[in-house]
Parts: C-alpha cells; sequence; structure tokens
C-alpha cells in the first residue's frame, strides 16, 4: 500500500523533506508551492514525484501532510484544512519556527476530532489505538524485568515489538542500534506509562544511567 504525502511549499525546508521523504518505501511525494514556476522547478529536479494545482483534492487523499510555509501562512491553511474532508488517519504537521500561534490554532481542529502531538495533528482515536497497543508491552515489560530500565533499552524492546519495516526503530533493534532519547517520557509515551504505573508498578526508567551510557559511548568513538 502506497503512503501518499503532501508537502505544501516548496521552499528550502519544504523542499529538503520532500525530498527526504522519497527514501521511504511506498511512499509517494505529492508538492504544492504558490509559485508556478518553483513547482515546475520542484518536479524538474526530482524533488517530488508530482505536483498539484488543487492543494484540497491533494489534501482530502494524503494520508501525511506537512507545511513548509511560514507560520502566518500555516495558519491560513489550517483554518482550510477545517472545512476539507480529510482522511481520519491523516497526520499534520509543520515546519515553523515558532509554536504558540499554531498551537491555539490547532486547538480549533478538535471540533473535527483531530488532537495534537506536540506540533503534529493526529486523530483522536490514535491516542485509544496507541494505549491498546502498548499497555500489553508494558505489562510484558514489567513482567520481563522489573526495575529499572534505560530510555535505549526501552527503545530496543518496543523495535521489536513494532516489527515493521518501515520502523527506524524495528531496524534499529534488528541490528542491535542503540537509540538514545534521554526525554523519552515527554509526551504521549510519558503520559502512556505514567497512567499504566497505577495499574502494574515496577517499570521504573532511569534517564541518568541512559546519559551516562550514551557519553560512555562517545568516548569510545575515534570518529564521528
Amino acid at each position: 500500500m502506497t503512503r501518499k504525502v503532501l508537502v505544501i511549499g516548496l521552499g528550502l525546508i519544504g523542499g529538503s523533506i520532500a525530498l527526504s521523504c522519497q527514501k521511504a518505501p511506498n511512499t509517494k511525494v505529492i508538492g504544492y508551492d504558490l509559485s508556478e514556476k518553483t513547482r515546475e522547478l520542484a518536479k524538474t529536479l526530482n524533488i517530488v514525484h508530482e505536483v498539484t494545482s488543487n492543494v484540497q483534492e491533494a489534501a482530502e487523499t494524503s494520508d501525511i501532510i506537512i507545511f513548509g510555509t511560514p507560520v502566518n501562512a500555516t495558519l491560513d491553511w489550517m483554518d482550510k484544512l477545517k472545512g476539507w474532508s480529510l482522511k481520519e488517519t491523516v497526520i499534520v504537521t509543520d515546519t515553523g519556527s515558532t509554536k504558540g500561534l499554531i498551537m491555539k490554532k490547532a486547538e480549533e481542529l478538535r471540533e473535527k476530532g483531530i488532537n495534537r502531538i506536540g506540533n503534529t495533528l493526529v486523530p483522536n482515536d490514535n491516542y485509544c489505538k496507541f494505549e491498546k497497543w502498548l499497555y500489553p508491552i508494558l505489562d510484558k515489560i514489567v513482567e520481563e524485568k522489573k526495575g529499572i530500565w534505560t530510555p535505549s533499552e526501552l527503545i530496543h524492546r518496543l523495535g521489536k515489538e513494532i516489527n515493521h519495516t518501515d520502523s527506524v526503530y524495528y531496524w534499529a533493534y534488528k541490528n542491535n542500534i542503540p537509540v538514545f532519547c534521554p526525554a523519552i517520557t515527554d509526551g504521549s509515551l510519558g503520559d502512556m506509562m505514567y497512567f499504566h504505573s497505577y495499574q502494574k508498578p515496577g517499570l521504573v526508567i532511569d534517564i541518568l544511567e541512559g546519559k551516562r551510557k550514551l557519553f560512555t559511548d562517545l568516548r569510545r568513538f575515534k570518529k564521528n
């Protein structure tokens, strides 16, 4: 199944993201820019698979929408999203340098059943799906090893459970590559672990030990 990604704004940032998205398997990248010349150049340079002049039509069939536009333009586009028939599973994110106004605008999208994780907009139902997937894994983790886990150990374990070739964490698990994330509890995953701890206590995440492991590994490397 091909994933469709729409990048709105094909300047330096949006164009770079569009080019990188093409590396993902089974992914089709559609691009839009207000400038027709920029759209044509993006297609000529193979920055996107194809360009569109009908943003609404492209957005309504996209799985991921990325705004590579200035903040004020992103706010305008978000207003337009509210009136479009987007996929229930669509993910919307942006590259804006400031988030206050965008986060405030994102709150208006809750009326359409779209919530946010940081600056990424996701359907409300995805939170429930994530919890349903994660809780049994956390149960197994507590049973396997009560006590201290570092963030990289937890990510390694989750990578095993993800078991999907589209996931970088799956490949990190398969190749035994540690993923360091000192802020692992700062987000939806942290919220889920917190609530789960009341149902089945025993999981302890040692952020400091994770950082010690990171710095120890860095000192061992002669090159970076």
